[in-house]
Order: structure tokens, then sequence, then C-alpha cells
């Protein structure tokens, strides 16, 4: 019989043929040496431990020496907007922006707005002071590109592997005389070179197919729509959307499908996977961002819930824009905290009597209820 938890086999004294797992009987040895367990208990020693930890059939690990501390009021708080937990004098939580980035070391990161910050402490800053859900996209600038100077005969793209800028030598910088080529994309170049050239620039691998110009079997017989193109492979030429290629700088924006693209690229190459135009509604990203892998949950604009407290300066003084848009002024802090304000829908377009817990742009303005 294998027993757990620190207790031993007995054989049963009356019935030898039975044995049973039991608990150490003895005292412990009167011995002060405090330690702190795993369930947040203090034991006057480890043989206290071991002790409780047979009796409650449960593991419990020695922590650290010495008896436990309080327990800590951020454990189980994740703030917002950018903000970070700290311990106020009365143990309660409190989630404080960032009074100042002096002296944190620069370290360019690319906002999920496709903005560049100076340091994580900026764009943390930046998000808690507008209140907004905004979070490290990438390490560097977001379209590196920006940064290198433009040279003549040469095209900047961002490698989208390493989002390292590289400059490209243009296609009319080759040497002439070379002859024409067909490429596997219907598209006959002066040479080699500058099928070579044109392909890197768009990010496409193009193959030569024949010398000279391209025959009417190298072309698509009909025409490639929503930015597909044309792909030759043995002998049969289709339209193809496996070939859009984007580079690795982020420029954001929405679409009127309601989804967020990296980059105008993106959006093209959506276009033609789905055969169908999809309109720019704005630039950046579309509305607020929902829960990511591993990223932290985000509490939306004018939306509070006693999970996670209002972020609050360092002043002790509400951040701005804690309150529904439009409005200049929010309710109460203590109340907005306290509990969960009810909104109604003051539009239109609500369904009749409609309340919804925070503002949405395709109802109108939200009213909160008691303020």
């Amino acid at each position: 019989m294998l027993c757990g938890f620190g207790a031993v086999c007995e054989r049963s004294p009356s019935e030898p043929g039975q044995a049973s797992c039991v608990c150490r009987k003895g005292p412990c040895a009167p011995v002060v040496a405090p330690v702190c367990g795993s369930d947040h208990s203090t034991y006057s020693n480890e043989c206290e431990l071991d002790r409780a930890q047979c009796n409650q059939q449960r593991r419990i690990k020695v922590v650290s020496k010495g008896p436990c501390g309080s327990k800590d009021p951020c454990a189980e708080v994740t703030c917002s907007f950018g903000s970070s937990c700290v311990p106020s004098p009365d143990g309660q939580a409190k989630c404080v922006c960032p009074s100042s980035c002096g002296g944190v070391p620069e370290s360019p990161v690319c906002g999920s707005d496709g903005r560049d910050y100076r340091s994580p402490c900026h764009l943390h800053r930046h998000a808690c002071d507008t209140q907004q859900d905004l979070f490290k996209k990438f390490d560097g600038p977001c379209d590196p590109c920006q940064g290198v100077p433009s040279e003549p005969g040469r095209v900047c793209r961002v490698n989208p592997r390493t989002r390292r800028a590289e400059l490209l030598p243009r296609p009319e910088g080759c040497p002439p005389g070379a002859g024409p080529v067909c490429g596997d994309d219907g598209v006959t170049y002066e040479s080699e070179c500058a099928m070579a050239r044109a392909g890197a620039i768009r990010g496409m691998d193009i193959q030569k197919v024949r010398s000279g110009q391209c025959q009417q079997q190298d072309r698509c017989q009909d025409e490639c729509r929503f930015g597909a193109v044309c792909l030759n492979r043995r002998g049969a030429a289709r339209c193809s959307c496996d070939r859009v290629s984007c580079d690795g700088a982020f420029r954001p924006l929405c679409g009127r499908d309601g989804r967020s693209y990296g980059s105008d690229c993106q959006r093209r190459r959506a276009e033609c996977l789905r055969q169908a135009g999809i309109a720019v509604r704005h630039a950046g990203p579309c509305g607020e961002r929902g829960g990511t892998a591993g990223g932290p949950r985000a509490v939306p604009r004018g939306r509070h819930t006693p999970n996670y407290p209002t972020a609050i300066r360092s002043s002790g003084d509400a951040a701005p824009h804690i309150f529904p848009q439009g409005f200049s002024s929010p309710c109460p802090v203590g109340r907005l905290v306290s509990r969960l304000p009810r909104w109604v829908c003051r539009s239109p377009n609500c369904p009749a009597g409609m309340l919804i817990p925070s503002s949405h742009r395709d109802f109108g303005p939200l009213i909160p209820q008691g303020c």
C-alpha cells in the first residue's frame, strides 16, 4: 500500500491481514521555527506543516522561512489601459497611471494604434491618459522605412520576417541589352535582372517561363480581379492570390467589414481572397481590441466592474476619459468602482428600452443612469 502526503502504512493490530494509512500520532518538537506554507498559513515549524499536509491530504509546500506576510492586494487584480497596480496604505488595490517616464531608457516600440513610442513606458502612459486599450505590437518602429533616407534608383521595403528596412534596386537600373524574358506572372520584362528586381519589390519570386515576349498561352485568359496575380505553372495560367505578398510595415486601418488590417496591402489581399471589395472606414484599427491570447484582459472605455479598479493618477485624481464619449464629467469615481453602472441608449437606432453595459458606435450615445 502506498500512502501519500506524509502518511505511513500501519498494520491493523486486530486484523493482521489489513492495513491503513495513518498520519503521525506523536506531537512535533516544541521548536519555534516558523515557515509560510503554500496555503498562505504560518506554521510554527516544518513538522507542523507536514502534519497539516497529512491531515488535509493535500500538498502544502514551504514557500518561505518565517511567518507569512499580508496577502498582496494586487495579486488578483488586472489593471487596464496601461496602468499598474499598487497597494494603498489601507490595503486596497489601486490602478495608477505612470506619472513620468523620466530616466527610462529609450527603447522604441510600435503600438497597436500604429504609432511609434519612445519606450513601453511612454506607450502605457499614453494609453492610460487617453483610456485606450493599447499594447505593444512590435519592438522598434511601426514602419522602419520611414527613418531610411531615400536613394535614387532604390526603393525601401520592410522585410516581413525580420522587420528590417531593405533598400532594393529598381528594375530601371538593370544593365541594358540582355533581352526580354517572360515571367510566370504573364508579364514580359526587359531582362532577367528587371524581372528579379520587380519581384523582390513586390515580395514575389517570379520565375522565367521563356526567353522573349510572353505568348498568349502564358497569360491568364480572364482578367485577374481584386488584385489577383496571374500564375503560370506547367503551362496552365490562372489567377491566384497566393502571390500577393505584403511587407512588414504596420500601418493599421479599419475596413467597412468591421475588421482591422495591419496595412492597406493586407486589406487588398483580403479583397483578393474574398473576390469582393472592402472599402476603408478609417485609418487606425477598428474600435477596441478584444482579448487576445497571452495579452491582458481589457476593460473597454466607459465600462467598470468591481474586478477592475478605476485607473487613477499618483496624485489621487481620476484619470481623464473614464466616462462615456460625449460627456464632460464622469459619475463619482466611487460609484463607478463599487457597482456596475447601467447604461441606457438614447438614439433612434436603439431597440426600445435597451440597456447595454458600454458605449457602442452602432447604437449612438449611451447615458449612464443615476449620474
